[in-house]
């Protein structure tokens, strides 16, 4: 009887930590695990998230050095009209698609030094 309440709890236990890992997870679909708040946020999950670090590599075709610096330089803004963008997320299978999403005026969006929109604040999710 103790053997099999062991492995039932072991069993809710693995259950519980991957409930968790998910529920971290800003959006379905994102590229970000965890919610990024500040650049050092964003930076710290693609140098330190080997998942995360991939997506970003993968999408914009560079080494994790080139998508660090480029993260680097962004910085927040508000959408100022709302409007249809496109955002690439991640399918169920890991591959990157795009889709259009009708964002709101004073959503937040990580944009390049010039202005150019480049990533959905909530999930980290690169807009063209």
């Amino acid at each position: 009887m103790k053997r099999h309440f062991g492995v039932f709890a072991a069993a809710v236990a693995g259950l519980l930590v991957a409930q968790t890992t998910v529920a971290q997870r800003p959006e379905p679909n994102a590229f970000l695990n965890r919610p990024a708040h500040t650049v050092s946020q964003l930076v710290a999950q693609v140098k330190s998230d080997p998942q995360v670090a991939r997506r970003f590599m993968d999408h914009y075709r560079m080494d994790r050095k080139g998508v660090v610096a480029y993260l680097s330089a962004m910085r927040l803004v508000r959408l100022e009209e709302p409007g249809y963008y496109k955002v690439y997320n991640i399918n169920d299978q890991g591959k990157v698609t795009g889709r259009m999403f009708n964002l709101k005026k004073g959503t937040l969006i990580w944009a390049e030094p010039d202005g150019t929109l480049a990533l959905r604040k909530a999930c980290g999710n690169p807009m063209a």
